[in-house]
């Protein structure tokens, strides 16, 4: 019974959650962090369409016709890179961009 009178009673308390977080409790928020969390509220509003991860369809002509072999036949390897698009003049992209859907262009 002496054993049982020497333990120390455990009690329970309610600690606001806020304390696990931010132990010295609330702090007024920086300039540059109240951006960046109008950027997150922002990014959360302006999620991704399931559209926007589609995968890029290569380019098919419609009306494929015969071409002597001095032509080039394929399109040159890495036609379809930002890289290449981005050496590219305005006409040039407006013209792919019509006639071309569906290319990153």
């Amino acid at each position: 019974s002496s054993q049982q009178n020497s333990q120390p009673a455990t009690s329970s308390i309610n600690l606001n959650p806020l304390l696990g977080v931010a132990p010295l409790g609330p702090v007024p928020l920086s300039k540059e962090n109240m951006y960046q969390l109008a950027m997150s509220e922002a990014g959360f509003h302006h999620l991704p369409h399931p559209s926007d991860s589609e995968r890029i369809r290569h380019y098919l002509p419609r009306n494929p016709c015969p071409t002597p072999s001095y032509y080039q036949q394929v399109p040159p390897p890495q036609a379809d890179s930002l890289d290449y698009f981005s050496k590219l003049s305005t006409e040039t992209l407006f013209f792919i961009f019509y006639y071309m859907e569906g290319t990153k262009a």
